[in-house]
């Protein structure tokens, strides 16, 4: 048996309130992280300067990193470092491959846990205004994705149809103009309310409601790209009455903390729908100096409580400025 122990760790949709306590603990004490593509880099930040990141992400169509390469990755980590976090977006065992890499370690003989995250199949239709399952609606939640081991979309589709409730696609994308044939031609009414959600939960946020006759071409008009998922049933209907995430006073707002904001603090500014970049120390190391540089790119709000180094600086050239706390921050925002 190793030393180390690896968590599979669930990130959900990216926003630091919807870690777990056990997540969060995780990325506050690894010594390594190995994440992907799609998660929000920024929740890195958490983890403590002396930390190794390892970006194995895996484009469509370009996998750098083979899944068994990065389950050697993990197990060879085991035999040099104590606490080792595979950080995934949404939860590790749903279309994560997560299952897979647990069992690589289990059979490398391997201490490891899954600290479950909060799927984009519920919480990205909630920031969105949709509830997975409504009585008198939907009494039942089926969750598919777009993808296959082939590449290709490998569903049953008179399954689904003869399921009812409502029907969840993940990675779907690509497929969205098979998945409407395949569900119209196994006789689902193509007026069967159907929605779009683009960077579910994140400031990104878009989403389109239509329904399913009318999806793929409205979705095409309004250029919906991955990462998006799509959802069917009755249960869109209620989604303008509903949304609450577009209607915060800072959503789309994308503000910069320093990482060492209290968690409080952090969980205030999501609250009123802000995305948060954390900015690390001008002392850390290079790995998360680029990380930071790539992100203040996208921050329009920087809020620091000391006056600014020529690095941070240059760092966040083009955002606005806030000389202050994020109390004061908030309060001033109120009055406006």
């Amino acid at each position: 048996m190793t030393s180390g122990k690896v968590y599979l760790v669930g990130a959900g949709l990216g926003r630091l309130g919807n870690l777990s306590l056990a997540a969060y603990d995780c990325l506050k004490k690894a010594d390594i992280i190995f994440y992907d593509r799609l998660i929000n880099q920024n929740l890195l930040q958490v983890a403590p300067s002396s930390c190794l990141l390892v970006n194995v992400g895996k484009k469509p169509g370009n996998h750098s990193h083979s899944q068994e390469e990065i389950s050697q990755q993990l197990i060879q980590a085991s035999q040099e470092y104590q606490v080792i976090v595979r950080l995934k977006s949404g939860d590790p065992y749903l279309f994560g491959r997560g299952g897979e890499e647990a069992m690589a370690l289990s059979e490398a003989g391997v201490n490891f846990a899954v600290i479950p995250g909060i799927t984009s199949a519920i919480a990205g239709l909630a920031y969105a205004g949709i509830p997975a399952t409504y009585r008198d609606k939907s009494s039942s939640l089926h969750i598919y994705t777009g993808q296959s081991r082939a590449g290709r979309t490998d569903l049953d589709y008179q399954a689904i149809v003869d399921s009812g409730g409502t029907a969840v696609f993940l990675m779907a994308v690509k497929a969205l103009g098979g998945i409407v044939s395949g569900l119209i031609g196994a006789g689902l009414d193509e007026k069967t309310p159907m929605a779009a959600i683009e960077w579910a939960g994140r400031a990104q946020e878009r989403y389109l409601v239509s329904d399913l006759g009318h999806m793929l071409d409205d979705c095409q008009a309004a250029q919906i790209k991955a990462p998006a998922l799509f959802v069917l049933g009755e249960v869109v209907t209620d989604q303008q009455k509903l949304d609450f995430f577009s209607q915060a006073p800072l959503f789309g707002h994308q503000i910069a903390v320093s990482v060492q904001t209290p968690l409080t603090d952090c969980l205030a500014l999501e609250d009123l729908g802000a995305d948060l970049i954390f900015y690390p120390d001008p002392a850390a190391e290079s790995s998360r100096q680029e990380l930071a540089k790539t992100a203040l790119k996208q921050a329009d709000i920087m809020i620091s409580q000391d006056l600014l180094n020529p690095w941070q600086e240059k760092l966040a050239a083009e955002t606005l400025h806030f000389h202050g706390s994020v109390d004061d921050f908030i309060h001033h925002f109120s009055k406006q």
